[in-house]
């Protein structure tokens, strides 16, 4: 959220500069997070809010937390109406045909406006956030988002058809053309909430405006919107058309009911004040009841243990004070607690513990007693994590390089590796692109990783990787996961000939012992692998009939010493020799240790 210095200071008592704006917001959880001068030589800063605190995307919001820290008290715009003609239920017409997803809607009508230039008062806070000025009506609007966070919009009365507003799902394929001078008309869904006239979308709910009854110069009549919607409904709706504005930002976070009249009535004195015109009476709305205040009680003895420290009860008071929650101590020793009802903004506090949490940081988090030490006892590793471990620094030690690849590969490759009676598991979301499958194999992703190295120039290369595959088994009618392990060998080079290698899992065949090269230059080096036990067991290798089978190879190996880079299952139960056909030459059962087996640092 950028602020401006100066406008931040419109709403309190006395002035803070930027370094004790900073500081107070910082230790209040809302760091800095960078400062500037803008255009017109006004200081601003940047700073960091979490996303369960859009009451704090807006100045006022800002000035609250400065205030609750500093002990100044917060002055709030003041929303004088002016005087009323005629009914705006006679103007326009609205109807919420999606009150869960749209809880509230509001519509206001001022007529005989002029639209032109905003005061310059009002151009210079607007850019001194990095906004530009459009015209009085507008800026209006703008203005009202940045102080007090509530979105709200305009529309030209005489373009809505039937002077009629709707909020219902757009039809599919319906074509809306948002805002903006390089803006493309989009194709709607059925899952897309839409503002609309009697024929067609007017607005996207929450996200955009429309271009078609936007507010031009020749705008003398207006519709003053002011809503809520749905959170998840604005964020689905702007990630699938691309389309992202300071309103949907603030709509993810929830915009309470109970705020919507406070900020029309803001925009209305500030249209008239300055665009002139007369507000019509009355206020044309639909949607659910608005929702209850909510009590939460607070035992402040219950707070002193879990804060570590004490802190008295009429300090507590105090910081709640501030933030609005209306505190009110009840019975007192070890019945004492403090009865408060949460302010609708503040959608984010909901239970005692939030409470504490308030409390905790307007007070200070360094008011906190840190002891020098802290008894720590480290748990010993369970079986399957030494088990993991154990034989990723064996395969290390073979010339293996461990690899990270993404869970989504193309339903081609993983049809290839799918058991008899299954189907892959797609990810219902576009950005998956041509990769909308999650894999049911390690080794579609480590033969992709090591064609890219191949093209590169890495022949000699070796990979592994432990991640999960996924499947969906029919037979057992939902999803199914295993933890996997997977290797993958590139070809070997004649001068690397000395260690064995593993050919891909579809070949069907063992491969066959490799001679001892002479062109090894540390063939005369050999050692025997140290013996290794950890909870770990391959799976039983595959037949060489088999169309998944994986190659051994050593034919003298016993099924018991058979080491298979492909589907490893983790078991408590087991153990593993790592005396694997993969970890000895054909002649001797020793391994080379030759400078050819490393692998090539394009792996990735």
């Amino acid at each position: 959220m950028r602020t401006s210095v100066l406008w931040l200071n419109d709403y309190l008592d006395r002035p803070a500069d930027a370094a004790e704006q900073a500081a107070a917001l910082t230790s209040a959880g809302l760091p800095l997070d960078g400062d500037g001068t803008a255009d017109n030589g006004e200081a601003w800063q940047e700073i960091e809010t979490t996303s369960n605190r859009g009451d704090c995307l807006c100045h006022v919001g800002m000035a609250r937390e400065v205030a609750a820290v500093t002990g100044r008290a917060v002055r709030m715009p003041k929303s004088a109406l002016p005087s009323t003609t005629g009914d705006a239920a006679n103007s326009v017409r609205v109807r919420n045909h999606e009150p869960a997803l749209c809880p509230r809607y509001t519509a206001r009508v001022i007529r005989g406006v002029k639209v032109g230039p905003s005061p310059e008062w009002l151009q210079r806070r607007l850019v001194a956030i990095g906004q530009i000025p459009r015209n009085n009506v507008v800026d209006a609007t703008n203005f009202v988002l940045f102080e007090l966070g509530q979105p709200t919009h305009v529309f030209d009365l005489a373009t809505l058809a039937g002077s009629e507003i709707h909020i219902r799902r757009a039809r599919d394929g319906e074509a809306f053309l948002p805002l903006g001078a390089d803006a493309a008309e989009v194709k709607l869904t059925s899952g897309d909430l839409v503002i609309a006239d009697r024929d067609r979308p007017v607005a996207l709910a929450g996200v955009k405006g429309g271009a078609l009854a936007s507010v031009t110069d020749a705008t003398t009549d207006l519709v003053l919107e002011a809503a809520t919607f749905d959170a998840v409904s604005v964020r689905t709706t702007s990630r699938r058309h691309g389309i992202a504005s300071d309103s949907s930002y603030r709509f993810e976070r929830i915009v309470h009911p109970s705020e919507i009249d406070a900020a029309a009535e803001r925009l209305a004195s500030l249209i008239v004040e300055i665009a002139g015109g007369t507000l019509e009476a009355g206020v044309v709305a639909d949607g659910a009841p608005l929702p209850a205040a909510r009590p939460i009680t607070l035992r402040p003895a219950r707070a002193r243990q879990i804060l570590g420290f004490d802190i008295p009860t009429a300090r507590m008071v105090e910081l709640l004070d501030t933030l609005g929650f209306a505190p009110r101590v009840v019975g007192s020793g070890a019945d004492e607690r403090i009865e408060t009802t949460a302010p609708a903004r503040r959608v984010d506090v909901e239970r005692e513990i939030d409470l504490i949490e308030e409390i905790c940081r307007l007070n200070g988090l360094d008011a906190v007693p840190v002891a020098d030490a802290i008894a720590v006892r480290v748990p010993r590793r369970n079986p399957i994590e030494r088990a993991t471990r154990d034989v990723k620094d064996l395969l290390v030690g073979m010339g293996f390089v461990e690899t990270i690849t993404h869970s989504l590969v193309s339903e081609k490759s993983a049809e290839a590796f799918l058991p008899s009676g299954a189907k892959a598991l797609r990810v219902d979301d576009e950005r998956a692109g041509g990769e909308p499958a999650l894999r049911p194999s390690v080794v579609t992703s480590l033969l992709r990783v090591r064609r890219h190295n191949e093209d590169q120039g890495a022949a000699n290369l070796r990979l592994f990787e432990f991640a999960s595959a996924f499947h969906f088994d029919r037979r057992r009618g939902a999803g199914w996961r295993r933890r996997r392990a997977s290797s993958s060998t590139a070809p070997r080079s004649a001068s690397s000939a000395c260690s064995t290698s593993a050919s891909s899992r579809r070949t069907g065949s063992r491969s066959q012992p490799q001679p001892r090269s002479s062109n090894c230059a540390d063939s005369s080096r050999t050692t025997r692998p140290r013996t290794r036990r950890s909870n770990f067991r391959p799976s039983p290798p595959p037949t060489a009939t088999s169309p998944r089978s994986w190659p051994t190879a050593s034919p003298t190996a016993t099924s018991r010493r058979r080491f298979a880079h492909s589907d490893w299952r983790i078991s408590r139960r087991s153990r593993l020799s790592p005396r694997s056909a993969a970890s000895r030459s054909a002649t001797d059962g020793r391994a080379c240790r030759c400078g050819s087996s490393s692998a090539s640092p394009t792996a990735r």
